[in-house]
């Protein structure tokens, strides 16, 4: 699935994207580096954790909350969470890259993320997805 070239890295992309010198800057790599920013990454985890937990609730298991990550997962839940990612990485903005200078320009905080994620907007209100994210519809294929 190598969507991320090392050989391109990440330093001063989105720079690069707003100055024109981005030919060798594919859309997966993009993509791959835009979703792994820490801000980005520790909320869009969240929906991973709020599947895991929708699922165990769904289907009547108990679970241990403090212990996620350290349970056996079926092969429907780990569905569920690469049916996620899969429509998650597929989000338009990731690779919009007029949103180098805008939305992707300087280091966002965790609340500006997950305003976005929570809203579609950002919390100017403007806008930067279609709608907000809604885990239970992202998991359906």
């Amino acid at each position: 699935m190598k969507k991320y070239d090392v050989n391109i890295g990440v330093n001063r992309i989105e720079q690069r994207l707003i100055n024109g010198r981005d030919k060798d800057i594919t859309d997966d790599h993009l993509v791959a580096y835009r979703v792994s920013k820490e801000e980005i990454l520790a909320n869009w985890l969240k929906y991973i954790e709020k599947i895991i937990k929708a699922f165990f609730i769904n289907t009547g298991k108990s679970f241990d909350e403090e212990n996620l990550f350290q349970q056996p997962f079926e092969d429907q839940l780990w569905e569920n969470i690469r049916t996620f990612i899969k429509n998650f990485i597929q989000l338009p903005l990731w690779k919009d890259r007029a949103l180098a200078s805008t939305i992707f320009s300087g280091k966002s905080n965790y609340d500006f993320w997950k305003h976005i994620f929570d809203t579609g907007n950002t919390a100017e209100n403007v806008p930067v997805l279609a709608q907000p994210i809604n885990y239970m519809e992202m998991i359906k294929k």
